[in-house]
């Protein structure tokens, strides 16, 4: 279709080169903002088994007795029981060889971790001969409350860590 000076006439092509764009770019801002849910969502999502900022809205289940049990003879605590600044509120069921302990302070609530040497990639703050110790709060949370039960934890951990033997029990 040539118009009378020797251009193209795109009149009619305009109502379809419009729709394809429209919807090509329709499709990609769609690829992407999925693409990106998926890398920030997985980064903010913290890996199966690691602790996350403290305790959960919808609380996590407690972990069944055989753990509360490992978790009172390796920090030689029980659920309702106050360690250093903190009383611990629940275990967790472990996974992937760590075991999450829930604490409340006075200024919030904190989650420790104790896993096995090598259970996870990232430097521990704290760790024994054989566990290392991490720690979780939501901001807000006292730092010297958070360090303080920390220490408290691994204190308790290097005590009792020798009554495993060669096994860790999750």
């Amino acid at each position: 279709m040539l118009a009378a000076r020797g251009r193209w006439d795109v009149s009619a092509a305009a109502p379809r080169a419009s729709r394809a764009l429209v919807v090509g770019l329709g499709l990609g801002v769609a690829f992407v903002a999925y693409a990106l849910y998926v890398v920030i969502g997985g980064a903010l999502t913290p890996p199966r088994g690691e602790a996350s900022g403290g305790v959960a809205s919808g609380a996590p289940a407690e972990a069944p007795t055989e753990w509360g049990e490992h978790a009172a003879r390796l920090v030689g605590v029980r659920a309702g029981e106050p360690l250093g600044p903190a009383t611990l509120l629940r275990v967790r069921a472990p996974q992937d060889r760590q075991l999450p302990l829930d604490f409340t302070l006075s200024s919030g609530l904190c989650t420790i971790l104790i896993a096995a040497k090598g259970a996870t990639q990232h430097l521990p703050p704290r760790s024994s001969a054989r566990f290392d110790l991490f720690v979780s709060a939501p901001e807000g949370t006292s730092e010297h409350d958070t360090s303080a039960l920390l220490e408290a934890v691994e204190q308790r951990v290097r005590e009792r860590e020798g009554r495993f033997g060669e096994s860790i029990p999750f």
